[in-house]
């Protein structure tokens, strides 16, 4: 999730939700603080990614800590790992949308090729009909993409000022 998230985002950070967040309040009201829409973990992201908009340095220092080993963890595995892979899906769909759909798209067209090949290897006979439906849905996600990515250019949306 994080290598996905670092890919779509451009942050710098290795764990996007980890870690302590420094940051001054004044920079917090310069980025619009009150219309991050994230909550929890996924506000760090968004965040962190709305200061790298904005032009503000986002790095990751290491920090050396003692593990406490007290306490429950805060971490809901299920919802916070569906905020999370909704939130970078809601940043590469308003700034990176061909990041969301090409790699769709390419995955697509590599099961088409692969269908295709143990259609005709294994069975015998190609399965004609199911590859090209294969290969026209990556088709379709591709130009959706392309679509979504001249919108995006087109139209302003509440991350750009």
């Amino acid at each position: 999730g994080n290598h996905y998230a670092r890919r779509i985002t451009g942050l710098p950070i290795s764990d996007m939700t980890g870690g302590f967040r420094c940051v001054r309040r004044s920079l917090l009201e310069r980025i619009g603080f009150e219309r991050i829409r994230a909550d929890g973990y996924a506000f760090q992201i968004e965040m962190a990614f709305r200061m790298k908009r904005k032009g503000f340095t986002v790095r990751e220092v290491p920090i050396h800590f003692i593990d406490r080993r007290v306490g429950q963890s805060k971490i809901r595995p299920v919802q916070d790992t569906l905020n999370f892979v909704q939130l970078v899906w809601r940043i590469a769909l308003y700034f990176a949308p061909l990041k969301l759909f090409l790699p769709l798209s390419g995955l697509l067209l590599l099961l088409a090729v692969g269908w295709a090949l143990f259609t005709l290897l294994v069975l015998g006979q190609l399965a004609d009909v199911s590859t090209l439906v294969i290969v026209m849905t990556a088709f379709q996600v591709a130009v959706i993409g392309m679509l979504a990515e001249l919108i995006n250019k087109r139209l302003p949306n509440y991350y750009k000022e």
